[in-house]
């Protein structure tokens, strides 16, 4: 199993500045904690052909975040607008040659905005064509393709959405080339349980965003989709809460598809980004410690 950093989350800079991404990417390879990073870029081809060249020459492997810019642009491949929805997807493989020219092993897409009213069955058939779409136009070495799913009934109200949707969704394409990102965090928001909704979506599961929420108190400004270190007040987990999640799935046999366990924390103003890169790599480094083993 691959052990990943949210590298934009903490640097959202380096989606942008390929100098400084590729320091960032020589300094985790030094390190040695992490062995995946996950990141969004724009810039040139010759750019990411550098990106790439560094990645290789480390042995670093990479997921890219095409769902940065999905989500700043809106992007919806849920949409029940039959022209918005084709536009998406023409969007989203865009993103895709731009993910395989990074040589990236990944690229994490979102759904879209939550629907109006409640339709799961339609909403589901509309990202099922979106997502067949995209993987109609994939090679057989590019990126798989990872779903990403978010609280519907709060920040950021994406349509995918609540696990029951997502089962139904994941039953009707049932392809090698299509996972999801299972995201503690999100879950929490979600008020689901870990164990139980992890063991119904595990058979899909082949990426983990490690992650921590306030999802409990309104009046905190950590409060929603925030990514916060672990053992924030009022968080939802410590980093002792994450082992014991992480080793009861284990017990449970419900590792058998995940192929990349990442850390995922928001940097804020409070204290510098490379302050909370350190404070990432200090609990992912407890973390994996304690996660008992492959």
């Amino acid at each position: 199993m691959k052990r990943g950093i949210c590298l934009t989350a903490l640097y959202p800079q380096a989606m942008k500045d390929k100098d400084l991404l590729i320091r960032l990417i020589y300094k985790i390879a030094r390190q040695g904690i992490f062995n995946c990073i996950e990141y969004y870029f724009e810039g040139s081809y010759q750019d990411m052909t550098s990106i790439r060249h560094m990645t290789d020459k480390m042995e670093i492997d990479t997921i890219y975040l095409a769902g940065f810019p999905m989500k700043a642009q809106k992007i919806d491949l849920s949409c029940k607008d039959e022209i918005k929805r084709r536009e998406s997807v023409v969007f989203c493989k865009d993103l895709l040659t731009n993910a395989r020219v990074l040589g990236a092993q990944k690229m994490l897409i979102l759904s879209g905005p939550a629907w109006d009213e409640s339709n799961p069955g339609e909403v589901c058939n509309q990202m099922k064509k979106s997502v067949l779409e995209l993987l109609a136009v994939r090679h057989w070495n590019d990126p798989q393709i990872t779903l990403e799913f978010f609280n519907d009934t709060g920040e950021p109200y994406l349509a995918f959405g609540h696990v029951s949707l997502v089962y139904k969704l994941l039953s009707k394409i049932n392809q090698n080339e299509f996972g999801i990102t299972y995201d503690t965090s999100h879950v929490a928001q979600l008020n689901e349980d870990i164990i139980s909704t992890y063991e119904l979506l595990g058979p899909w599961i082949k990426h983990l965003h490690l992650a921590n929420s306030v999802s409990k108190i309104k009046s905190s400004p950590l409060y929603g989709d925030k990514h916060p270190l672990f053992g924030v007040r009022y968080g939802d987990f410590s980093e002792d809460d994450i082992i014991r999640i992480l080793q009861t799935l284990k017990k449970k046999q419900c590792w058998k598809h995940l192929d990349v366990c990442s850390f995922e924390v928001i940097s804020r103003e409070d204290k510098s980004q490379d302050e909370y890169f350190n404070s990432v790599s200090e609990q992912a480094k407890y973390i994996f410690s304690h996660m008992g083993g492959e």
